[in-house]
């Protein structure tokens, strides 16, 4: 999506999921813009064409992961098809809304070191895989 998908996108699903759940806006820059409560921050962000949600935690302004990588961590996510969640956009944010009270726990003072360590290892595993097919 263009820079128009990209508003198009906001005004279709994030903007709809932050007042479903109650977040409130941070400042917009570019293709990107996010919006937080309790302890998680959503983020909507556009590479190259596509726009996707990520989230992480409202103490920082980065995204911890998309979306589909963080539903691994939930039985029910798993048991999703994939492409169900990760390919759209709607998904992500159907996802998001289901999975609210899950996500404020992984990003809470009590969960967040665990969640830290799960997405570095994550990463590091997908590393190795690009790693090991060189």
């Amino acid at each position: 999506m263009r820079t128009r998908g990209f508003v198009s996108s906001k005004r279709t699903y994030f903007d709809r999921l932050c007042a479903a759940l109650r977040l409130e806006a941070d400042a917009q820059r570019g293709g990107r813009a996010s919006a937080h409560a309790g302890t998680v921050r959503v983020h909507l962000e556009q590479r190259h064409e596509d726009c996707f949600l990520s989230v992480g935690s409202s103490s920082d302004d980065r995204s911890a992961c998309p979306v589909e990588t963080l539903a691994e961590r939930l039985e029910e996510a798993r048991r999703t098809a994939s492409d169900e969640l990760g390919e759209t956009i709607a998904g992500q944010a159907a996802f998001i809304e289901r999975h609210w009270g899950e996500l404020q726990q992984m990003f809470s003072a009590e969960g967040i070191a665990e969640t830290h360590a799960w997405v570095a290892a994550r990463k590091a595993a997908i590393v190795a895989l690009y790693a090991d097919a060189s």
